[in-house]
């Protein structure tokens, strides 16, 4: 008879219920996350917290709940082990369902009947295929199996980015099965080397097919994948290999054979550390030239970010301590790599010289290692079990990482990104290519004393804190965002998506945000960031901004919005604020009340793929009223008293000729949101002079950029500018207006040499402005 607990108490539950096979099972009890639930009794057992249940005597956990990928994370990490785990929803592809269906667990014909019904709905899993859209590019993935661990997460979340950021088409190759198999599977047709018996001809033809239908780029994910690469590259496809793992753990499996194939056929070959890429170097010659060391940065979010004081003051709540008390934290797997036992020697060091510093360790413990741990030692650590870590490594004071090795642990990167710092030992780990005297303390590898003294010292010093914590957050920041990482893998196989930072001015236009963030957010060529600026707005703007931020929140893209504290009065003050803010390579400054179509950054960047002289690249704009009703398809009857057909096709030409020529008669970009431009520090020194301007500011601002380099014109109306009744233009002084187009005229004119044509046109166009605004 198995004792056997259920893990949930909804649908789910019933569901296992209804397929147990209660003359081998006694359901011996309900685990719950919940609360209100825990302590009350569901069908007649007793529902406890999981932490309760795993102390009790039972054979296995069946996980009915909805949940499994998180409940799968937190029964793994608080020690329970992964053979006495039952994902319910996942047995058909779990690679142990013949050896659980024949312990007679369930009665097989009701899970069959079950799944023939379609009652295995997966809707519930994370990843919404909703959202999912092909685009043109097509790559391969390669992952060693889909079993719950670091790599495999790893290579889930690029997958994701791969298809939900970049829209590209993924084939998975999978070593082996594992309870990931489902979210996998969401995310591109997956080809299980297992199901094959490795059938060597029948995966050669499969990656011949894949060849033959246009893929031709490869990642593969670590060593284990390693035998994959040459297959791969036989048909004559690119191959990036991410290579993790440290000899001992390469040893340990038996791979060497596996890295030299990684090695020898991968094009290049990305370590997550220079510690990791030395260590190896003692198994494989490794060529230097393909080699990249490169960190695969931070797929976690944060809730706490930006709200430490609230952090403090609910984790010290929780907790029980006082407000003013200090925490040092530490996060994982108590075991002896992660060096759980020389965590309780410091907090028992520091704890003889100050009592008020707390040792707080979250995460599962190896039972067997701690029970060699003196209790004189763990009893100075407040042992909190597995729970979500953020409100810790948010509310915390200092991250103590005592770790024996580590090749690039995430702990460190998810402690810096909320402005933790971090105190280690020396040699242990590829963290030290980002931890330095900025950013945290390194010690002499296993010094006790040393790592307590210097705890000590940071905490005292709460300038030397403040310090320390801003740095590592700008580091983070700057260095180590997820989405960073995948376009630098990208790169790596020549497909070279280019970064544009959006940057959305707004004032009181509330009523038209919603329409504008969608049409930034649903272009088919990916956006790098979204910056919302709000220029102290007196209507609901800032409300609707964050509402729609929100609702489209990834924890792979950056947005946020910037607020003025007071009126700027001057839009080209709030481009110089975007422009500093934006971390992109290009720009799209995308008025707030203005529309695009979601072609519009996929056809207007065709201009920078052409001529890598490009610096503006811009298209014909449709002209719109307050309602959105389209008042003309172009602007080319406001560009006929230069030309008649320039307009009426694309064109790419030398800046300074469009100026000497076009711009200097009047400013034929008529609108920001149609112009996508390359972002260049040399605009703060056009700054001053820019924001001298009330109304032509963009003029100047499109010349000074055109002096730097060529412009790229879609003739296609790809951009919606709404027209205003009472714009800007006509709201203030003509002769304001009027001597702003004089002065920008002048000032071309005093740079260039102009013929009489032109010149001729460039009057003609100050009398027709003259008696427009009646002066």
């Amino acid at each position: 008879m198995f004792k056997v607990f259920i893990f949930g108490t909804g649908q789910g539950a019933e569901k296992v219920l209804d397929t147990i096979n209660f003359d081998h099972v006694e359901v011996i009890g309900y685990l719950d996350n919940n609360e209100t639930k825990v302590g009350l009794k569901h069908n007649g057992a007793m529902v406890l917290s999981p932490f309760e249940g795993i102390k009790k005597e039972y054979d296995y956990i069946i996980i009915g709940s909805q949940y499994i990928t998180e409940i799968y994370t937190q029964l793994r990490e608080i020690g329970v082990k992964e053979d006495r785990i039952i994902g319910f929803f996942n047995l058909y592809s779990d690679g142990n369902l013949d050896d659980i269906l024949g312990k007679g667990i369930f009665i097989n014909e009701k899970l069959m009947e079950l799944d023939q019904t379609r009652m295995l709905d997966l809707s519930f899993l994370d990843i919404s295929v909703d959202n999912l859209i092909n685009g043109e590019e097509k790559i391969i993935y390669v992952t060693h199996d889909m079993n719950f661990n670091g790599a495999q997460l790893l290579s889930l979340n690029i997958i994701t980015v791969l298809r939900e950021h970049f829209r590209m088409n993924v084939e998975i190759i999978s070593q082996s099965g594992g309870i990931l198999h489902d979210q996998f599977k969401k995310l591109g047709n997956i080809y299980n080397v297992e199901d094959f018996k490795g059938n060597i001809a029948s995966l050669n033809q499969h990656i011949v097919a894949l060849k033959n239908a246009g893929y031709e780029k490869a990642i593969c994910n670590t060593v284990i994948s390693g035998n994959l690469s040459k297959y791969l590259k036989s048909s004559g496809i690119e191959v990036i290999t991410l290579i993790h793992e440290l000899p001992g753990v390469i040893k340990k499996y038996k791979a060497e054979s596996r890295l030299a194939d990684a090695v020898q056929y991968s094009d290049k070959i990305v370590f997550p550390s220079r510690y990791v890429y030395d260590k190896l170097k003692s198994l494989v010659n490794l060529n230097e030239q393909k080699v990249i060391i490169r960190p695969q940065g931070l797929y976690k979010l944060n809730k706490y970010k930006g709200n430490k004081l609230e952090a403090r003051k609910e984790l010290r709540g929780r907790l029980g301590l006082a407000p003013d008390s200090e925490i040092v934290l530490g996060v994982g797997y108590g075991d002896e790599r992660k060096g759980v036992d020389l965590f309780s020697q410091v907090a028992t060091y520091v704890k003889q010289k100050r009592d008020n510093i707390h040792f707080i360790w979250v995460g599962g413990l190896d039972e067997q290692f701690i029970s060699e741990i003196p209790d004189t030692l763990l009893g100075n650590v407040m042992f909190i079990g597995q729970t979500d870590p953020n409100i810790f490594y948010a509310g915390a004071d200092t991250y103590l990482l005592t770790s024996r090795e580590d090749p690039f642990p995430s702990v460190v990167i998810e402690s810096m990104n909320v402005g933790l710092p971090v105190i280690s030992f020396e040699g242990t780990g590829g963290f030290e290519d980002i931890l330095n005297e900025k950013t945290g303390i390194i010690v002499r590898s296993f010094d006790i004393k040393e790592m307590g003294e210097k705890t000590i010292e940071l905490l005292k010093n709460p300038c030397e804190l403040l310090s320390k914590s801003n740095a590592s957050m700008t580091l983070i920041e700057r260095d180590f965002m997820f989405l960073d990482y995948i376009y630098d893998l990208l790169g790596l196989l020549s497909l070279n998506y280019k970064k544009v930072s959006v940057v959305v001015p707004n004032y009181n236009y509330a009523h038209y945000l919603e329409a504008r963030i969608n049409s930034i957010l649903k272009q088919t060529y990916p956006i790098y960031e979204l910056i919302c600026l709000d220029d102290c707005s007196v209507d609901d703007s800032v409300g609707v901004l964050n509402r729609l931020l929100m609702q489209n929140n990834s924890r792979y893209l950056n947005m946020k919005m910037i607020q003025s504290e007071e009126n700027s009065g001057s839009v080209f003050k709030q481009w110089l604020k975007g422009l500093e803010a934006v971390r992109g390579d290009f720009v799209w400054i995308a008025e707030a009340d203005d529309l695009s179509k979601e072609i519009f950054l996929e056809k207007v960047l065709q201009g920078f793929e052409r001529d890598d002289e490009v610096v503006l690249a811009y298209s014909q704009s449709y002209q719109i009223d307050e309602n959105s009703y389209i008042l003309a398809d172009d602007y080319c009857e406001y560009t006929l008293d230069i030309s008649q057909d320039k307009w009426r096709k694309d064109y790419i030409r030398v800046g300074v000729e469009e100026i000497k020529d076009t711009l200097v008669v009047k400013n034929t970009i008529p609108n920001v949101s149609a112009v996508v431009f390359k972002n260049s520090t040399d605009i703060v020194s056009i700054s001053n002079n820019l924001i001298q301007y009330k109304i032509a500011g963009d003029w100047y601002f499109y010349i000074n950029l055109l002096m730097r380099g060529k412009i790229y014109y879609c003739s296609e109306s790809l951009n919606y500018h709404r027209r205003h009744t009472d714009s800007v233009t006509r709201r203030e002084n003509s002769l304001i207006h009027f001597d702003e187009i004089i002065h920008i005229q002048q000032y071309i004119l005093s740079l260039y040499d102009v013929n009489k044509d032109i010149l001729k046109k460039v009057f003609a166009y100050r009398e027709y402005v003259r008696s427009y605004l009646k002066i």
